[in-house]
């Protein structure tokens, strides 16, 4: 009997790419990851992770978001948004409607 998506799997199911991006909390990351040093020597004091937090929220402002926000792709793409287009409760229901096929399903040698 087929089964259906659970909710999970549709909410990690998405057009984005998994991109990861790296940020230098420490004066000294590369010699710290390289094992040079025992200690980072962080470029905020660890205790105050709000002050860390909004550190890292006004770097991540100034050089990826405020920069793509004034392009004409960008703005294009945010008058044409509707958030009725991306809810998940859209995707559930799709799901909920469609079978998919077995989870133990096995696609044989001759069939390539």
């Amino acid at each position: 009997m087929p089964q259906s998506e659970s909710p999970q799997d549709v909410v990690l199911l998405h057009s984005c790419p998994r991109i990861i991006y790296g940020v230098s909390l420490a004066n000294n990351t590369m010699a710290y990851l390289r094992g040079e040093t025992n200690e980072p020597e962080y470029s905020f004091q660890p205790q105050d992770h709000e002050m860390g937090t909004r550190c890292i929220v006004d770097c991540w402002l100034d050089r990826w978001l405020r920069p793509r926000s004034q392009r004409p792709e960008s703005l294009g793409k945010l008058t044409e948004f509707s958030k009725q287009d991306v809810l998940l409760s859209k995707e559930l229901e799709r799901v909920a409607r469609s079978p998919r096929p077995f989870a133990g399903e096995m696609v044989s040698a001759s069939q390539h």
